[in-house]
């Protein structure tokens, strides 16, 4: 096992999953190939959605000086789509 999974797994986590399992095993990382597969959906799913942050929304690098002013960027940059999403719902 590589180092990265011994420490997750000593830190308590079950199920683990890599993108590129470069010489793991899954038996190594998850219970059973089902708990990988469905990792593997959950982390596309969120890599859709980043994807979507990035095009539409503008999340790619903040050139704002404070960490303060960064916060306030991601947030904005997060909240945006929520919005959209539940006007997108709302209308007739």
């Amino acid at each position: 096992m590589s180092t990265n999974l011994e420490a997750i797994k000593a830190l308590g986590v079950s199920d683990v999953m890599f993108n590129k399992k470069r010489g793991l095993e899954v038996p190594d990382m998850v219970k059973n190939s089902w708990v990988y597969k469905q990792l593997t959906k959950f982390r596309a799913g969120i890599e859709a959605g980043i994807s979507w942050l990035t095009r539409v929304f503008g999340l790619r690098r903040c050139n704002w000086s404070s960490f303060h002013s960064f916060k306030a960027y991601t947030w904005v940059s997060v909240v945006s789509p929520n919005l959209l999403i539940i006007a997108r719902a709302t209308l007739p």
